[in-house]
């Protein structure tokens, strides 16, 4: 029987010849070979492709028009013993299809991680890209198998990579909702907060369009996580200072007596606590919102509004908790000096402090005053917005703690905050001056930043 080109189609579709040894002995071209290879692929039938190699096959051959070989063939169908075979065999691990599909990024859209691995350690490029911009970590991601993720990224691939319009492999999990897929990349440092090349979509919102309330919990936390180190500590040496002032304005007259106080080392916030960091605290679970104050909401102006209790919680979610009376003085004198100021005793103005009169109608962003900034770097000591501490209100310093700890006993009905504002004047901004309320007390001039050991 001579059998011509045409029924070869028909011969496969009968299935009955397919993996079979015999066709060596009846295919003998090189196409032909080639096609048996494919085949013999295609049902992971290791004996026949083994006899079309030893008769001459084309490990590499493209009997597609689509350009697939027998290796993307025995990637995208999950067989990682063909693989195998067909690697020994020299197939080239890196050949692509006419859609610039590699066997890896096939292997990852199929979520096969045991062949992902054969190729990988065959030399596969984690870095080719499908001609739409995909690589092998964004299929993964999409296909959602957590084991392929983690094998990419030992190797080497970038969990940040940006591809097609901007769209990174966090964004493909949260687009394909896996869960699980999310957390591996999320612990794997991915960005959540990165948009795509039109700024318009995060992977935040993405999962709130898909009302996925749970992966939007996940993307929360690790927002939260980021924004807590955020925090920006600084090293404030320990020593001993003069606290208080005999200034004789009566503004004063409850900073007496000057005391000598020792304390240890401790670490500040450079910055006011800023809407951004508040909002992570909330988004966490661990902090109630702030009052929506128009004019005050900026990501880097200090948040305002904000009670005692809600400063305190913050403070314990960032590790931390609120500066101690002591611990404020001695930074906003920059160590403990004789100064008035965080500079000096030169009165404060407009371009060393947020303060009234200097055209302010809000907070200012953080740090907007260097020239302001204490020695040690911490910034807005004064002004722009009085900052609760940890102290309870008494009006005198007799009987006050010497060792720069917070004077909690006997509690008051008022606790204490320091540094002048936005909306007060020069006095208020002095290191030495104090201020207190209502602990439920809230207001548009009143902050807080924090402390630690």
């Amino acid at each position: 029987m001579s059998l011509k080109a045409p029924a070869w189609p028909l011969l496969l579709a009968l299935g009955g010849l397919s993996g079979c040894a015999s066709l060596n002995s009846l295919f003998t071209s090189p196409r032909q070979l080639g096609q048996q290879l494919i085949v013999d692929t295609s049902h992971d039938y290791l004996p026949g492709m083994e006899d079309a190699l030893k008769a001459g096959a084309d490990v590499n051959a493209v009997v597609t028009r689509t350009g697939r070989g027998a290796l993307m063939l025995a990637a995208s169908r999950g067989y990682p013993d063909a693989a195998q075979l067909l690697i020994a065999a020299h197939a080239n691990v890196n050949q692509s299809d006419v859609f610039g599909r590699t066997a890896l990024l096939d292997a990852c859209d199929e979520g096969h991680a045991d062949v992902a691995k054969i190729l990988l350690a065959a030399g596969a490029d984690f870095r080719a890209k499908s001609n739409i911009g995909e690589t092998a970590l964004d299929l993964a991601a999409s296909t959602g198998s957590v084991p392929t993720i983690k094998m990419l990224l030992s190797a080497g691939a970038d969990v940040n990579a940006p591809g097609p319009d901007g769209w990174r492999p966090l964004m493909y999990a949260v687009s394909h909702a896996r869960t699980d897929a999310v957390k591996a990349l999320v612990a794997a440092g991915a960005d959540v907060e990165a948009t795509t090349s039109d700024k318009d979509t995060t992977a935040m919102t993405i999962a709130r369009r898909l009302g996925r309330r749970d992966i939007e919990a996940i993307l929360q936390r690790a927002a939260a996580a980021k924004d807590r180190r955020l925090i920006d500590w600084v090293k404030i040496p320990g020593g001993t200072f003069l606290m208080g002032t005999n200034d004789p304005k009566p503004d004063f007259g409850d900073a007496k007596p000057v005391h000598r106080v020792t304390l240890a080392g401790f670490y500040m916030s450079r910055t006011l606590v800023t809407n951004r960091q508040y909002r992570a605290c909330v988004n966490a679970g661990a902090c109630s919102t702030a009052p929506n104050m128009k004019g005050f909401n900026g990501d880097d102006q200090p948040v305002v509004g904000v009670n005692w209790d809600q400063a305190e919680a913050f403070a314990a979610w960032a590790g931390g908790r609120l500066p101690s009376e002591a611990e404020w003085e001695y930074a906003a004198r920059s160590g403990g000096k004789d100064w008035k100021y965080p500079w000096g005793d030169g009165d404060a103005n407009c371009g060393d402090a947020v303060i009234a009169g200097c055209g302010w109608n809000a907070t200012a962003p953080v740090c907007s005053k260097p020239a302001g900034n204490t020695a040690q770097g911490l910034c807005d000591m004064a002004g722009n917005a009085w900052e609760w501490l940890a102290d309870w209100f008494h009006d005198s310093y007799k009987g006050a703690p010497l060792d720069g700890g917070a004077w909690i006993d006997p509690a008051g009905s008022a606790r204490v905050f320091r540094g002048g504002s936005w909306n007060s004047g020069a006095d208020a901004a002095r290191a030495a001056n104090r201020a207190s309320f209502d602990p439920g007390y809230h207001e548009n001039t009143l902050g807080f930043r924090v402390a630690r050991p």
